[in-house]
């Protein structure tokens, strides 16, 4: 058998989103392949209840939310690119609920029964596309290495998208007082039922009373969120609520589905209550836990299907990062069962 010519090459040219993980794990080379490719830093995950509420809409029971029941769950907290707390970033709160019956639609690990929401402190993503996935991920990955910002791209956003420039620059300008008192939003979008043409996207709103006090600027430092965690769920052992809600969009066209840089007008619906008891996060076994740990919108149910390009993005690159990360640690690759707690203590007696 010979090898592949040039021009045999150039017949069967890489698709958007093989050159992307391609792209992803080279940048993994550099800052590390025992770490995640998206949402490096942690500052813990935590175990927590998730409670599918009984008293709402019918027209929201659908799929996972078809019934009332209390998930055991793993939320990871996250910073998106930075190691410095006190730096702007765009951050993550990555859900596992376990014990959800039924098949997923993660061709490889179908019989999970975990199922995971994705979701970050701005409402709207900053990229529409494959093709501008492409471009922007290429762009960055050579001006990042210069400390630059990919310009390349932004220009070309000027001239075809002008509307969503403001939404790249500020996508990673946020701080935080404590991860528990931010809103975090899907961005992308999920079906909403099989088969038909609703959508929607997740937020999880904090409630009041999730931190006692702020952590005073002074005293901020580069690991201070997981300090903020920390004084509220340990020291102060006070429990954080944040309420779950849905966002339809009826008939959604391909044009809806692939623009997540577009806000929705549609009402936000609470249909779940999420409750992180006090506890204690932050051993060495914890945090190996919580890095082990793979999150995908892959991991759900046919109901609640990831759609749109971006999701299609993340199905390939979150798989090929999770296993380059787990083969260099040395890890399995396995989903939890909710039974772990790796030392997890909700007692605090």
């Amino acid at each position: 058998m010979t090898g592949t010519s040039e021009a045999e090459a150039s017949a069967c040219p890489m698709s958007g989103i093989d050159r992307i993980k391609q792209v992803q794990l080279a940048l993994m080379e550099g800052t590390g392949r025992d770490r995640r490719g998206q949402h490096p830093k942690h500052h813990g995950c935590v175990v927590a209840h998730f409670e599918v509420l009984a008293d709402i809409p019918d027209e929201y029971k659908v799929g996972l939310l078809a019934t009332p029941a209390t998930y055991t769950a793993y939320i990871r907290l996250s910073n998106g690119a930075q190691i410095d707390d006190t730096k702007p970033d765009v951050h993550g709160m990555a859900i596992k609920l376990t014990g959800v019956p039924g098949q997923k639609v993660l061709e490889t690990e179908a019989t999970a029964t975990t199922h995971d929401f994705i979701l970050a402190d701005r409402p709207v993503f900053f990229i529409r596309n494959t093709e501008e996935y492409v471009r922007f991920i290429e762009d960055f990955a050579q001006s990042a290495a210069q400390g630059k910002r990919p310009l390349k791209f932004i220009n070309w956003l000027k001239e075809h998208h002008p509307e969503d420039v403001p939404i790249l620059l500020e996508f990673s300008q946020q701080f935080q007082d404590s991860p528990l008192t931010a809103q975090y939003w899907s961005q992308v979008p999920y079906a909403f039922g099989a088969g038909g043409t609703t959508v929607c996207r997740y937020s999880a709103v904090p409630q009041e009373g999730n931190i006692i006090a702020p952590i005073p600027a002074a005293e901020r430092d580069a690991e201070y969120l997981r300090r903020a965690l920390a004084d509220h769920l340990t020291v102060a052992k006070q429990p954080a609520k944040f309420d779950f809600t849905v966002q339809l969009h009826a008939d959604a066209t391909p044009d809806v589905i692939d623009s997540p840089t577009v806000a929705w007008d549609t009402p936000a619906v609470r249909v779940a209550e999420i409750t992180i008891p006090p506890q204690k996060f932050d051993s060495a076994e914890q945090m190996r836990f919580c890095e082990n740990l793979s999150y995908t919108p892959w991991h759900a149910l046919p109901d609640h299907r990831p759609v749109g390009q971006i999701n299609d993005v993340r199905k390939v690159v979150y798989t090929a990062s999770s296993c380059l990360r787990h083969a260099v640690n040395q890890a399995p690759r396995e989903e939890p069962t909710g039974s772990e707690h790796y030392g997890f203590d909700t007692r605090l007696e």
